[in-house]
């Protein structure tokens, strides 16, 4: 799995996740499995928005790290009302249908480290 990022407007960031990166068998680039954006929200947090896709654990964390190395330390996301999320989030309230979370991403990688993860 590979995670790519591009900046685009006001310190916001395009992700793309892909599965497999290879070439396809006719030589054409690997279809994007994930897309979404992690829109700037200050210097410290983003916001994972727009996400379309597979959003297993794995592509979560690959997020998560993304967010890191663009140097953020809190991420914030919301989705429907009951609806599963990462064991680091926090839920943070419920408004309008929708569940709003935050993870502390330093405190989610010491957690994915100490579990022999890298």
């Amino acid at each position: 799995m590979e995670i790519t990022s591009t900046p685009i407007r006001d310190k916001s960031n395009a992700f793309r996740v892909f599965f497999d990166k290879a070439l396809t068998a006719d030589g054409r680039p690997a279809p994007i499995d994930v897309v979404g954006l992690l829109e700037h929200v200050d210097d410290d947090v983003c916001e994972v928005t727009l996400t379309k896709g597979d959003l297993s654990n794995e592509v979560n964390i690959e997020i998560g790290l993304e967010a890191i190395r663009l140097g953020y330390k809190k991420l914030e996301f919301h989705r429907s009302m009951g609806g599963l999320a990462t064991r680091w989030a926090t839920l943070v309230r419920r408004a309008d249908g929708m569940d709003y979370y935050h993870v502390d991403l330093e405190k989610a990688v010491k957690t994915y480290e100490m579990r022999g993860n890298s």
